[in-house]
């Protein structure tokens, strides 16, 4: 009896040691793959297959992985953006149309210098 006892306080920790983990990764933005330059952050993996789930959870919670932008990708009911995590809904100016997504999509300082050359930031 003692033993099945150890192993379900053994459970028990492993599972709130694990829920807890997850929480604070996707609370405090401490997520792996992450590429910084200056004050912009990217996640190149995030919307590959190879994604880091609990990424994919901070950045689908706070509207910040998109999809549409690429070729063949999915362009969603208004032709702009799509996140495949809840299903929220961008329109071409980045601004939420549908789901559970709370704001839309930040848009970074940007100047045409060229024809062809957008300078970002």
């Amino acid at each position: 009896m003692r033993f099945l006892i150890d192993i379900a306080v053994a459970v028990l920790i492993a599972v709130v040691v694990g829920f807890f983990t997850a929480w604070y990764s996707v609370s405090h933005g401490q997520l792996y793959g992450a590429v910084k330059k200056e004050q912009w952050t990217a996640w190149p993996q995030a919307g590959g297959p190879d994604a880091d789930p609990y990424s994919v959870a901070m950045l689908a919670r706070t509207g910040e992985v998109p999809l549409g932008a690429g070729e063949g990708e999915v362009k969603g009911e208004f032709g702009g953006y799509f996140c495949p995590c809840h299903g929220s809904v961008y329109d071409t100016a980045a601004r939420i149309r549908k789901g559970p997504a709370p704001k839309n999509l930040q848009v970074p300082d940007y100047a045409f210098t060229s024809d062809t050359v957008v300078k970002i930031g």
